[in-house]
């Protein structure tokens, strides 16, 4: 095939997943998200070459996420080189104060990202976000979640479109393809260094497994992406159910509680009722709350259970009770029963209910200076922000001990260390928003542990 050829069904490829996803309409602004790489890079060539056609108005833009010194300005200078060529607006930023350390890393920066990238559009008026994601992308997607036991939804991959703004044209092009395209485009464009690094799953899956699984299967990538295309197909229609029965049968009663019919429900397919339970968790929470599975079979099981009167306690605060025949989605209140304080800085506060004291301090860390013990907890500041909350715990709860990797119910914790039961609600549990950071006079969580790398520290000490 000609380069001429070549590139004109790459533009084809994705004017078809275009108007398979109704992602674009004609006299749409877009931003463009660009990182440099050959996705993100092809991704704006291409926009480009389709804009005439859909009268498009394009925006480029870039975040540097600042964790490789000569990478990426390298990356930033490339994107504005290619933006400036196609006579588009560029647009960037650094992120700032990320811990190289912490274990929350790639979730943070992703959020830093995608925060600017939504800026830019409002900035800009813009209807959408294109994003350079390709059909290699989903495979790995699919792959990785396969072996953490996702079910549909997960399965289902990566969305082709997300909320109405966030588009994916390239979904369906092979990352083959792409460099292809590039290179008969005659288009530089960066490479991560850190795609390397076998270290991460996704680099596994992608130079290891997938490698592997090609010799039994040639067509692996596109048989994938087909899949991820039915599965999805099959959860949005079991969604859609769920939304239904929501909208149509889901009560709430004065106290703002949502109440389900046990008996009309238990009348569904089982898959149907454990969407259903998803879907109310996620209205009343917001969409700021994912349930998971085993908290839907604990609901589920609820159902079934022949005693009168149970109560489940959950994350995010919330509790699904049986009531005879009703079931009740509502949140436990602000505070728990025992007590639970808002801690706006450092300073002191008493908590009469058990009789402590909390001294919280701001320091410089000072390697085996200021020493931890039961009763002095030493957290990175940097991974912190105010207010902090002290409470009494409450089943649901769940923290990662220093020294694990695994999140563990403080319910089992406490077990383990054979503590009583009225001894529990004594014991004062410090959260950042829902995330347990000390288990006041026992352990801290380990993704909020002092490392080398920590700049400052807050100590929080319990008298």
């Amino acid at each position: 095939m000609s380069d001429a050829m070549q590139v004109k069904q790459m533009i084809s490829q994705a004017r078809k997943t275009i108007s398979k996803y109704n992602m674009i309409r004609k006299g749409d602004r877009i931003v463009v998200a660009v990182s440099g790489g050959a996705d993100s890079i092809c991704l704006l060539d291409i926009l480009a070459a389709l804009s005439n056609e859909l009268d498009l108005t394009l925006i480029t833009a870039h975040f540097e996420h600042d964790f490789r010194p000569l990478e990426d300005p390298f990356e930033t200078a490339l994107t504005e080189e290619h933006s400036r060529s196609l006579n588009l607006p560029f647009e960037t930023e650094k992120a700032s104060g990320l811990d190289l350390s912490a274990s929350s890393l790639e979730e943070k920066a992703r959020e830093l990202r995608y925060d600017f990238f939504e800026r830019v559009r409002k900035r800009y008026n813009a209807d959408l976000i294109a994003m350079g994601h390709n059909l290699n992308d989903q495979a790995e997607t699919v792959l990785m979640r396969l072996l953490r036991g996702s079910g549909i939804a997960g399965l289902s991959g990566i969305p082709p479109v997300r909320d109405n703004i966030i588009i994916r044209p390239l979904i369906e092009t092979s990352r083959e393809d792409i460099l292809r395209y590039l290179e008969e485009r005659q288009l530089r464009y960066a490479v991560d260094s850190s795609n390397k690094d076998i270290r991460f799953t996704r680099n596994r899956i992608r130079q290891i497994l997938i490698p592997e699984m090609i010799k039994y299967q040639p067509e692996l990538i596109e048989m994938l992406g087909r899949l991820s295309d039915h599965l999805r197909e099959e959860n949005r229609l079991v969604e859609t159910w769920a939304d239904e029965w929501i909208n149509n049968n889901l009560k709430k009663n004065q106290n703002n509680a949502y109440l389900v019919d046990i008996k009309s429900v238990k009348t569904l397919h089982h898959a149907l009722i454990k969407r259903i339970i998803r879907g109310i968790v996620k209205s009343y929470n917001n969409s700021t709350y994912s349930i998971e599975s085993d908290h839907v079979q604990e609901i589920f099981d609820l159902l079934y259970n022949p005693k009168p009167n149970i109560t489940i306690n959950l994350p995010g605060n919330l509790i699904a009770r049986k009531e005879y025949n009703s079931l009740i989605f509502t949140y436990r209140g602000s505070c728990p029963d025992s007590f639970c304080y808002e801690l706006k800085s450092s300073g002191e506060t008493s908590i009469k209910e058990i009789g402590r004291t909390i001294f919280i301090e701001e320091t410089v860390n000072r390697p085996g200076i200021i020493k931890a013990n039961a009763d002095i907890a030493l957290l990175d500041k940097e991974l912190l922000s105010y207010p902090l909350t002290v409470r009494n715990f409450m089943p649901g709860d769940r923290f990662v001990p220093l020294g694990m990797k695994g999140h563990r119910k403080l319910k089992d914790f406490f077990i383990d260390l054979k503590i009583p039961s009225q001894k529990r609600k004594e014991i004062p549990v410090f959260l950042k928003k829902n995330q347990v950071i000390w288990v006041g006079g026992y352990r801290i969580d380990d993704r909020f542990k002092v490392t080398t790398e920590t700049k400052e520290i807050l100590k929080i000490s319990l008298i």
